[in-house]
């Protein structure tokens, strides 16, 4: 074949295999069942933010005064101010993360009230009680008692592990003649030693919080009497008034020694003299009137 034809056919040839030639496609790796899988679930909604708890400038020396784990705070009953500041150590206490319990001067038969109070925060089903409607309305049941157990709740809402105690006789029945502080002493004694690393801060009358009363042999002394490691702080005011019980219950000017405009704690002779490891001044009082009215 002459050598120009020859060009002439390769050349046709050649146009001919470029044009039949298929495309090059891009390649696309396949995507597995799986990851179509996980593309398809919903997206995960943050989890709500805790709140924050703001527990303020606390009074007292938590490594002075909760180096035994047990915190006994003597009060006056039908208080604003006393519960207050037994909320903010509490609150204080708790920033540590360990379970922290609050004990009080409440029938044991309130117990069950209590807790679900924690969880439900139904004020109306706590105050259903019989202890926070008897006409003996001394204090123990007022509105400031009320608020320090909101405070309770609002911190075990928040995240710290509160728990709360209740260690006074039963109010159904026949209370009377009943020995209240061995009884309570018995409860707070079980108590730190099935959780001695668990700290306690417990609020009290003042005469059930001394060392050395006599008669009746208080709560505190019992406690000490049985090994139980503990400091006792007696709340000290410049005076103002309480709801009280006497003849008939109130408001009750009460009387005081002024120690100045700033509370805090004083350690003083006659504290120790009294039974006590210090004085824990508030200044005035002013009175909490019950939490629940006929």
């Amino acid at each position: 074949m002459p050598r120009t034809l020859c060009l002439i056919v390769f050349s046709v040839l050649q146009s001919i295999a470029c044009r039949s030639a298929p495309p090059k496609l891009d390649t696309v790796e396949a995507a597995s069942p799986r990851v179509i899988a996980e593309s398809q679930k919903p997206a995960r909604s943050p989890e709500p933010a805790k709140p924050t708890v703001s527990c303020g400038d606390s009074l007292i020396d938590l490594d002075r005064w909760m180096s035994d784990g047990l915190l006994v705070i003597g009060e006056q009953h039908g208080t604003q101010e006393i519960p207050r500041i037994v909320a903010q150590t509490v609150c204080a206490v708790s920033a540590s993360g360990k379970t922290t319990w609050l004990t009080l001067e409440i029938p044991r038969d309130e117990q069950p009230r209590l807790d679900a109070f924690l969880t439900t925060g139904d004020e109306a089903a706590l105050l259903e009680g019989p202890f926070w409607r008897r006409d003996y309305q001394d204090g123990r049941s007022s509105e400031g008692m009320l608020g320090l157990l909101r405070e309770a709740r609002r911190l075990r809402t928040a995240g710290r592990d509160i728990r709360l105690l209740t260690m006074d006789v039963p109010s159904t029945g026949d209370p009377a003649g009943q020995d209240r502080d061995s009884h309570m002493a018995a409860i707070v004694a079980q108590k730190r030693a099935e959780a001695p690393e668990e700290p306690m801060v417990l609020l009290v009358g003042n005469i059930h919080a001394s060392r050395k009363v006599k008669i009746p042999r208080p709560l505190v002394w019992r406690l000490a009497k049985q090994g139980v490691a503990l400091k006792t702080l007696l709340v000290e005011t410049s005076g103002g008034t309480a709801w009280m019980c006497g003849s008939s219950c109130g408001p009750v000017p009460v009387s005081g020694k002024d120690f100045g405009p700033e509370s805090r704690v004083i350690e003083t002779p006659e504290a120790v003299t009294w039974g006590y490891d210090a004085l824990l001044y508030l200044g005035a009082l002013s009175p909490a009137s019950p939490a629940w009215r006929k």
